[in-house]
């Protein structure tokens, strides 16, 4: 249980496992009769909140497969049903897996790799429960920030030196100590930037404390030394950008900085991440900064301050992915709480509204016949709608092509309700919906109400926001 816990919390925080140079590795995975017939999928590992990307995938049904030639360049993972382990490659030998299931369910694995995935987690048990921030951390938070330096310097030589030291005598690949060097180094200097904050709270005196103490040099080592935009899909690295930006709002609000006056916090970050920090190291933190906005939208004014933040991020970022996840978290929050409604012809040729369905929870497939996208949902989706025969699927299609063209398209078997919206995007029924791309997918409560204004494609996991959003 500990071990897919492990994995778990690491799948969460993303990891940079390779830096070195770009090279290829095999795998080899076996599994039993009980998991013959399923797939294996090689992913690429990113950010906790950022799905992750599918390398490759492969049927099981000769309850053995063998991987090769795997990008060492791409942090990645193996996973088998709902289970999943990364992968540390080591170029000079083939990685074994073993998968079984068990009676009740459980999927157990053994590897070619046991005594590095068992070293693993022992490391975390002692060094990285709770953050890091255990009795003895809590203890050295109360010295004075030249001791407590010395004091997080000698814990971090401690660790480095062991970390040689295990995988000098295991033979452990290269790979699993860069990662380790490398998500130690970041989870250290984060501990430096929090000092000032957490010994507010850990010091006797506080009287007498300057919040914060330190000149402009002191942070400018980070960001001379120490961004990496190589790093920015691992978890330790996000949080080491965050604690960056964190620290410079709270020394800002300690010394009555003006700029406070005009600006929210929100903004603050945002504008010191602009100005203070460059490349996709920038947009990493840009994008941390607008989730959090995102999440603390409550009004009309905050919806729209937080909307002008996202347009100068759309301008400026390098790495797409980061804008294109706060746009959807933005698109989902515009829309919640608002009750639709509109009225189109079926494939009959009766004029039928939402509200037909009331009192039913809904998914508003935004689609359409020349939608080359929505055609590879579409299988996915018809699939979804027979496992979940309570909710109602709704495939509404932006046409310009006529009535009777669109009413062709349509197979005549289906899971789904089809509707014909005249106009595509400029029909006037659908105005509210401020539609810019399909597919699109809506999720409409038993209440009439919007729950997720843009959730998941089906082929990724609109299964998942199903089960969040609507009670079965």
């Amino acid at each position: 249980m500990k071990l897919i816990t492990l994995i778990f919390a690491l799948l969460t925080l993303g990891v940079q496992i390779i830096t070195a140079q770009n090279t290829k590795f095999q795998v080899q995975v076996s599994v039993d009769d009980e998991l013959k017939s399923t797939s294996l999928y090689l992913k690429q590992l990113d950010l906790w909140f950022l799905p992750p990307t599918i390398i490759d995938s492969f049927k099981l049904n000769d309850g053995k497969i063998f991987i090769d030639d795997i990008d060492t360049s791409l942090e990645s993972y193996i996973q088998v049903e709902n289970y999943s382990i990364l992968i540390f490659p080591d170029p000079n030998k083939t990685i074994e897996f073993q998968f079984t299931k068990d009676e009740n369910g459980k999927i157990n694995y053994t590897s070619s790799h046991d005594s590095l995935y068992k070293y693993w987690l022992n490391y975390q048990d002692r060094y990285q429960r709770n953050g890091g921030y255990d009795n003895e951390h809590k203890n050295s938070l109360k010295l004075d920030f030249d001791a407590y330096l010395d004091d997080q310097q000698n814990h971090f030589d401690k660790r480095s030196f062991e970390v040689d030291s295990v995988c000098d005598s295991n033979d452990f690949p290269e790979s699993f100590r860069r990662y380790m060097k490398t998500t130690m180094k970041y989870e250290h200097e984060a501990k430096i930037i929090d000092y000032f904050e957490h010994h507010f709270y850990y010091a006797t005196n506080k009287e007498s404390l300057d919040y914060y103490m330190v000149d402009d040099d002191f942070y400018k080592r980070f960001t001379n030394a120490l961004t990496n935009d190589n790093h920015i899909n691992l978890g330790h690295y996000s949080s080491f950008v965050d604690s960056y930006i964190d620290n410079l709002y709270f020394r800002a609000y300690e010394h009555k900085d003006p700029d406070l006056k005009q600006y929210n916090a929100y903004q603050f970050k945002f504008n010191t991440a602009k100005n203070t920090l460059d490349g996709k190291t920038r947009d990493l933190a840009m994008c941390a900064i607008l989730r959090n906005n995102i999440s603390k939208i409550s009004d009309f004014d905050s919806y729209q301050s937080c909307g002008e933040l996202i347009q100068k991020f759309d301008s400026i970022c390098v790495e797409r992915k980061f804008y294109d996840h706060v746009k959807k978290q933005y698109e989902e929050k515009a829309l919640l709480g608002l009750k639709p409604e509109f009225c189109l012809l079926n494939n009959s040729g009766d004029e039928i509204c939402l509200s037909n369905w009331s009192g039913k929870n809904i998914v508003l497939y935004f689609t359409g016949s020349n939608c080359i996208p929505c055609k590879k949902e579409q299988p996915i989706i018809e699939n979804l709608a027979s496992e979940y025969p309570e909710i109602t699927f709704l495939a509404v299609s932006l046409e310009h092509n006529t009535y009777e063209l669109w009413k062709k398209s349509i197979k005549p078997k289906t899971n789904l309700s089809h509707l014909y919206a005249e106009g595509g995007w400029s029909s006037d029924q659908l105005s509210e919906f401020n539609l810019q791309s399909i597919p699109r997918f809506i999720l409409v409560n038993k209440q009439g109400e919007i729950v997720n204004g843009n959730a998941s494609y089906p082929s990724n996991n609109l299964k998942k926001d199903l089960e969040k959003y609507f009670e079965r």
